[in-house]
């Protein structure tokens, strides 16, 4: 039951970029709850198949919020991204953490 470093560091290292591998019904419920705000710090600094991603993945009744948002907060601190990123990627670990979702096999594609 060796698993190898990469693998290990995998199953518990979440980058905001690692958004892209976790399955839309799972980044859906990750993000119903948060804050608005939050969602659209988090985006300031992602790639643009992120952003359509996440975005895609907000109840659509606050998709144009979060945009409109990410425009009025363009001038965000560095820190502030940063942190609204973490947020995310905590929420996730947290599921994974109490068995709800099994990170590991999004991560790597493991079966």
């Amino acid at each position: 039951q060796d698993m190898s470093l990469a693998e290990e560091l995998s199953r518990v290292y979440l980058t905001f970029e690692d958004l892209m591998k976790i399955p839309d019904r799972v980044l859906s419920d990750v993000l119903r709850p948060m804050a608005r705000e939050t969602i659209a710090k988090a985006l300031l600094t992602a790639t643009p198949e992120l952003k359509q991603k996440v975005v895609n993945n907000v109840p659509e009744r606050f998709r144009e919020v979060v945009t409109d948002f990410m425009e009025t907060l363009s001038d965000t601190a560095a820190e502030e991204v940063v942190k609204s990123q973490l947020e995310i990627t905590r929420e996730i670990r947290n599921l994974a953490r109490a068995g709800k979702i099994d990170l590991r096999k999004f991560l790597t594609g493991a079966e």
